[in-house]
Order: structure tokens, then C-alpha cells, then sequence
């Protein structure tokens, strides 16, 4: 399974973020950037249980994810 894309929605603000084929590296030299949110709402989009942080409701975010499988090709 590949992550095409995903794309968040909370309250007003929306971000998509594609991925490029290949591998991806999520990384930032510094911290509080969104690495640890950005894994949490990609689990979060497979159906996972994220507990909330401070800041953000997962159950209040709209979260689609665009996938593919060798298998079904383009989800």
C-alpha cells in the first residue's frame, strides 16, 4: 500500500499534502514542525484510534486519504 495523498480538514483550515513517488522523508531539524502529527493522522486515515494532543480533535478533523495497492490499484 502506497500513500498518494491526504488531505486534512479542521474547522476553517485545510491542508492536502501529496507524496512523490518513491520514498518520502518526513524530517525537519527542528522540533514541534508536524512530523509526529503528520504520522498521526496518516494512521488516523487507515482507521487507527489516535488519542487527542492538546491542539487537535481527531474526531473533529475530516481526513481522506488517496492510496494504492497493487492489488486494487488507485483507492
Amino acid at each position: 500500500m502506497i500513500f498518494r495523498s491526504i488531505h486534512i480538514k479542521e474547522g476553517m483550515s485545510e491542508r492536502t499534502i501529496d507524496f512523490s513517488e518513491g520514498v518520502n522523508l518526513i524530517h525537519s531539524d527542528k522540533n514541534s514542525r508536524g512530523k509526529t502529527t503528520l504520522v498521526r493522522f496518516l494512521l488516523y486515515s487507515l482507521g487507527y484510534n489516535i488519542p487527542n494532543t492538546r491542539k487537535i480533535k481527531f474526531d473533529r478533523c475530516e481526513v481522506t486519504a488517496k492510496l494504492y495497492s497493487e492489488k486494487c490499484g488507485d483507492l
